[in-house]
């Protein structure tokens, strides 16, 4: 599959089964009858990752890690403000076509990450 970031392909992505996004969730096209799978991550670790992916895709920006930490703290990124962001899926964790994951715990806890995911889809990996 290609890539499949909405931010990036446009509608012509609705298509595939599964769609990527670091879209804010009020610019999805949301549907009751779709499965939503939403990965959070420890906000230090988004700074940080943030930092570096602005280091190698904006040619203006010049700064350190502590100039680039305030634009983000602030909310003045291009995805704008972290917190508004992440509080914008977590209103819906009570809904029934959304799951909410923690990346830190899917990667030291994999076998019950995948499981809880396929259990979302509906599908049974237990084994007997």
């Amino acid at each position: 599959m290609r890539n499949l970031f909405l931010e990036f392909s446009g509608e012509d992505v609705i298509k595939y089964p599964v769609i990527k996004t670091h879209l804010p969730f009020h610019s999805l096209p949301y549907n009751t009858n779709t499965n939503y799978l939403c990965v959070f991550r420890n906000p230090k670790d988004v700074s940080v990752s943030y930092f570096y992916h602005t280091l190698q895709t904006d040619p203006q920006f010049k700064g350190d890690f502590h100039e680039f930490f305030k634009y983000w703290i602030d909310g003045k990124t291009p995805y704008g403000d972290y917190f508004t962001h992440t509080l914008d899926y977590w209103c819906h964790r009570f809904d029934d076509n959304f799951q909410h994951l923690v990346y830190e715990e899917m990667k030291s806890k994999p076998k019950e990450s995948v499981l809880k995911i396929a259990k979302f889809l509906g599908k049974d990996l237990s084994t007997n």
